[in-house]
């Protein structure tokens, strides 16, 4: 209970600290969009987060012909998943959740100003670095950081 406890538990981590170090630039929660509060705590900017309404200059650089307008346009938990061939740019999973299926290394993530993205699991990104890797109880954390041919 934070009320009896603190944040502590939620600001006071390695975790935290990263990300606290790092925000000048845009996360990205991949695969598990439950962490992305985490990452609004800590005083970073997350693509995957509740939006109360349509962001449409987001949406207009994912979705310039608004095929999906439809599905966006929306109150919606935004959580985002790795592109697989054939897959929908977005699918709408619940009336209220929506999820965004886009490669780490795709250019439109740079004029979102994405920088950082957090995966639970380890990947081989061509796009960017491992900024570190770390393992808790439960989940392990995978920061990267993106590097758009620096």
């Amino acid at each position: 209970n934070p009320l009896s406890s603190g944040l502590d538990i939620y600001t006071e981590t390695e975790l935290a600290n990263i990300i606290q170090e790092h925000t000048d630039g845009r996360w990205i929660v991949y695969d598990d969009y439950r962490w992305s509060p985490y990452v609004l705590i800590n005083g970073g900017n997350s693509l995957t987060v509740t939006h109360l309404y349509p962001l449409f200059d987001l949406w207009e650089v994912l979705d310039p012909e608004k095929e999906y307008e439809d599905v966006y346009n929306r109150y919606a938990n935004i959580g985002v998943s790795t592109y697989e061939e054939g897959e929908d740019l977005l699918v709408l999973n619940h009336p209220d959740s929506v999820t965004i299926n886009i490669d780490p290394c795709d250019p439109k993530l740079r004029e979102l100003n994405i920088k950082y993205l957090l995966f639970t699991k380890e990947r081989t990104l061509k796009c960017g670095i491992l900024l570190k890797e770390l393992h808790y109880q439960g989940p392990s954390f995978y920061i990267y950081e993106l590097k758009y041919g620096e």
